[in-house]
């Protein structure tokens, strides 16, 4: 019982990858990926260094797991890819288990790009 609240007050975590005008990729996360993607969209204070110096063209991809903590684990996974790999991943979302088979056993990340990718333009 204890561990479904647990659970249950838990907010999700998204892993994001967006491309910018360079052709660059760049991987982050969040708990509100929409929200992210407009402060490095604008260049706010709260952008990442890196989109400050490489704007934001568009997101490619967006990953949904049960916590930050997840995400955090599959951002630094994917931050190792190689480039050809990353854009692999973003055709091929279902790659995500290929690549990173003990994550998504361990705590499993579903592709919601589809809800999310309209609005990241």
């Amino acid at each position: 019982m204890k561990k479904e609240k647990e659970q249950a007050g838990k907010t999700a975590g998204y892993i994001y990858m967006v491309r910018c005008r360079d052709g660059s990729l760049y991987t982050g996360i969040a708990t509100d990926p929409l929200r992210r993607f407009q402060e490095h969209k604008e260049g706010k204070k709260e952008a990442a260094k890196y989109t400050k110096s490489h704007p934001v063209e568009k997101g490619e991809a967006v990953f949904e797991t049960a916590d930050i903590r997840a995400a955090a684990r599959y951002e630094y996974r994917i931050k190792q890819l190689t480039r050809q790999k990353k854009e692999k991943l973003i055709k091929e979302p279902s790659l995500l288990g290929e690549y990173f088979p003990e994550l998504q056993r361990e705590a499993p990340a579903k592709d919601v790009s589809a809800d999310y990718l309209p609005y990241m333009k």
